[in-house]
């Protein structure tokens, strides 16, 4: 599997902190060497998670890629709504 970082972040609706799109390099070849993967949105994420890759943030500088924390994905309610909470829900 290979090993994919975010970098930047796009967010369209400027009214939430919900961002839509992200650049995102891959580890290339030989140690320390990424390339770029090209603009991802949220859904290639999700995927590139459920077929085992790993995906961590990062920050570019000077040319140089320093790698940040591992990237989760959560699922949750949306607007913060307490009826029917997920984490509270019977196993089936």
């Amino acid at each position: 599997m290979a090993t994919y970082c975010i970098t930047a972040a796009k967010h369209e609706n400027r009214n939430n902190h919900v961002a839509s799109s992200f650049e995102v390099f891959v580890a290339g070849d030989s140690p320390g060497d990424m390339v770029s993967a090209r603009g991802m949105s949220a859904k290639d994420i999700v995927e590139l998670l459920e077929n085992g890759h790993t995906v961590i943030t990062g920050k570019i500088e000077n040319g140089e890629i320093y790698f940040g924390a591992p990237v989760e994905i959560e699922l949750r309610i949306a607007k913060n709504e307490t009826l029917y909470p997920i984490s509270e829900m019977p196993t089936f």
